[in-house]
């Protein structure tokens, strides 16, 4: 199958463009590289093109031939808070450009699979997020621009025909996560800082709850999902692990595993628009393209721990201010 990955040079892409090429797929990425980097796809065959999604002519000249597009191109929810405008730029109005972009194609329509984010749920409960039942009210731009995505995409099907469904990946961690300021996550956080002897910075009261899968689970679900094919056409879903322990007790996970002491902790004053529990109900995903998340948060820390002492004895693991907005 020939697919366009956009933002396919970045964490969370990068190991779904290494996975579908593994699987034989003919993949091209579009990225600007504002947050991604070439060398995340070096090891694979993937074609590149550096350009925006709101680059209409290369987005166009991208989609020739194409039989699937995995959108995932996105700014982040913590750049979201300085610098809304651009955030909705690239979420919001890109995805519109990739849309429209399919809906003028002369050939049949590829398959399009959005990626959108746990955020769009906001606040709304401290439950099990359903796909299928929870409403949705994000509670940062980031969340809001994803979630327009998301009506986009419906909204594209319904009136024109174009076979798409949505997928909505919870917390992501692993291995090429992004070592910048505003894009470190939590889990990327708490191993540097813990190697470092630095306290574990916890935002708010540390009750907040993360439902964090590891990356080669959830590119996997993707993979999935691109090679399900129309089969999933009008689907929104969950990707998830549906474990969510609260920032502290991953602090404490990641402790236990270096052996530094858990209560040392420095604590922040809350992030704006943090959202209080991210836990997924993934019994859709399960059902529909048989899912699965099998990597514990013990075993992706431990594997992190061991790439991380090595990133310091090059000296290439970088400091991390302690707010990441």
């Amino acid at each position: 199958m020939r697919v366009l990955v956009t933002g396919g040079a970045g964490f969370f892409g990068s190991h779904v463009v290494a996975q579908l090429t593994r699987r034989g797929h003919e993949v091209t990425v579009l990225d600007d590289l504002s947050s991604g980097q070439k060398e995340n796809i070096a090891g694979t065959n993937a074609h590149f093109v550096q350009a925006s999604v709101n680059d209409h002519g290369a987005v166009e000249s991208a989609l020739k031939g194409v039989e699937a597009v995995l959108h995932m191109a996105v700014r982040n929810v913590r750049e979201s808070l300085t610098n809304p405008v651009a955030n909705h730029l690239v979420n919001d109005i890109g995805t519109l450009t990739i849309l429209e972009a399919l809906r003028t194609q002369e050939e049949s329509r590829p398959w399009f699979v959005y990626c959108s984010s746990s955020e769009v749920y906001g606040n709304t409960s401290t439950e099990l997020l359903s796909d299928v039942s929870t409403v949705c009210r994000p509670a940062t731009v980031y969340g809001a621009s994803k979630y327009a995505g998301e009506l986009l995409t419906h909204a594209y099907r319904e009136t024109y025909g174009q076979p798409a469904c949505v997928i909505r990946p919870f917390n992501v961690y692993g291995p090429q996560a992004s070592m910048a300021p505003t894009g470190a996550e939590l889990v990327t956080r708490f191993i540097a800082q813990a190697l470092r002897g630095e306290p574990f910075t916890v935002f708010g009261d540390g009750a907040q709850r993360r439902d964090l899968s590891w990356v080669s689970d959830a590119a996997a679900g993707l993979v999935r999902v691109v090679e399900s094919g129309e089969q999933l056409n009008g689907l929104t879903a969950n990707l998830g692990s549906g474990f969510a322990p609260t920032v502290v007790e991953v602090a404490r996970e990641v402790a236990q595993v270096t052996g530094v002491d858990p209560d040392h902790v420095a604590w922040i004053e809350d992030r704006p628009g943090d959202v209080r529990c991210l836990r997924a109900d993934i019994s859709t995903s399960v059902r529909e393209f048989d899912y699965q998340a099998p990597t514990t948060l013990t075993t992706g820390i431990e594997r992190l721990v061991t790439d991380f002492r090595a990133m310091i004895e090059v000296g290439s693991l970088p400091d991390f201010p302690p707010r990441n907005w």
